[in-house]
């Protein structure tokens, strides 16, 4: 039985298509080494709400009938949004693995406080 659903990452968008490009990575076995190796897959998904950016982590599902010939998966969910990362254990954001200080990002500027908004208005 095939796999209907994978995770992956946005590595290209078509906005005529409604339609992202998403990179998958699975294992491949090598029956000469006995060992798994890591193999990108790219498939096409349909994003009919246009709300995918590059970059984040989807979880996409195979199509009952394909929409085209390239167009064979949609998008069933946005996993982690590119932008600005909160830690979900104490829900302070950061960046990379430190905390970021907010009365200071503050002051530097409006970005990441519209960024913040953005992210807690998507969960």
């Amino acid at each position: 039985m095939a796999v209907s659903t994978y995770v992956g990452q946005v590595v290209r968008k078509n906005s005529l298509w409604k339609a992202v490009r998403v990179s998958v990575q699975k294992m491949k076995m090598d029956k000469f080494l006995t060992m798994y190796f890591n193999k990108r897959y790219h498939y096409w998904a349909t994003d009919p709400e246009d709300k995918c950016k590059e970059g984040d982590i989807v979880l996409i599902k195979l199509l009952d009938e394909p929409q085209s010939a390239r167009v064979k998966h949609t998008l069933k969910e946005i996993i982690f949004p590119v932008g600005a990362t909160i830690d979900p254990i104490t829900g302070r954001p950061c960046r990379g693995v430190d905390f970021v200080d907010i009365e200071a990002a503050e002051k530097c500027g409006p970005a990441f406080t519209e960024a913040k908004k953005q992210q807690q208005q998507s969960s």
